[in-house]
């Protein structure tokens, strides 16, 4: 299912140039040790527009990634079973530490999708997506608890709707389990976008408009630019 493994401490530099993949999973990292292991890759452009592509992901515990001047884009949506999400932490574990600086993410659906627990930063990166940032639950993972997501240093996280229907509104940072902290600052945007229908900032629940019960911490500094 991928087409790069690394299972190693390891520097990948792109140097500018431009890699696609038909794999569902492009770059693959795990750790099979108890270690912690740490992955840089920069400069340059990840491409994966299979049903339901992934860029990047985390498949273990014990990693830190940083991800540096890179372009990952997935338009590979198709079906309600197959999302694109071009950045993923995959797999089941914790010890997970991302930073994602002087990047850009475009997706027709999920930006970054998260199944464990991790901390996450964005610094001067951009997100474009529907459902731009989702914490998902503990099904099959330990789930989005726990997770701290950091948007800084002149982000921005884009969530656009298309879509027409009430029921398809969707949010630029949907909360499926209980626990996730995020902290925008001040230097940072967000931003709901609704062409045909309705879109919000945060979204609590599996379903906007079903929401289960949990509970989320968000902190916008003073002076961050939310629009509408």
């Amino acid at each position: 299912n991928e087409t790069l493994m690394i299972k190693n401490t390891a520097t990948i530099d792109l140097n500018g140039n431009m890699l696609k993949s038909s794999a569902s999973r492009f770059i693959r990292i795990q750790n099979d040790g108890t270690n912690p292991m740490s992955v840089n890759i920069k400069n340059g452009e990840i491409i994966n527009n299979t049903k339901g592509g992934r860029c990047v992901e985390t498949r273990s515990g014990n990693i830190n990634l940083t991800l540096d001047g890179v372009k990952m884009t997935s338009y590979g949506y198709k079906d309600s079973n197959n999302y694109a999400q071009p950045f993923t932490v995959g797999g089941s574990g914790n010890n997970i530490k991302v930073t994602i600086k002087n990047s850009y993410i475009d997706t027709d659906y999920y930006a970054i999708m998260t199944f464990n627990p991790a901390v996450i930063t964005l610094d001067n990166t951009v997100l474009n997506g529907y459902t731009t940032v989702y914490f998902k639950p503990a099904t099959g993972s330990e789930g989005s608890n726990g997770t701290i997501f950091n948007v800084t240093n002149n982000s921005v996280i884009n969530s656009v709707n298309n879509s027409a229907g009430e029921t398809n509104a969707s949010s630029a940072f949907q909360f499926a389990d209980t626990g996730v902290s995020v902290n925008i600052d001040a230097s940072s945007t967000i931003t709901a976008a609704a062409n045909k229908n309705y879109q919000h900032f945060f979204a609590i629940g599996n379903e906007v408009d079903n929401a289960e019960v949990c509970t989320a911490t968000v902190r916008i500094d003073d002076g961050a630019t939310l629009t509408a």
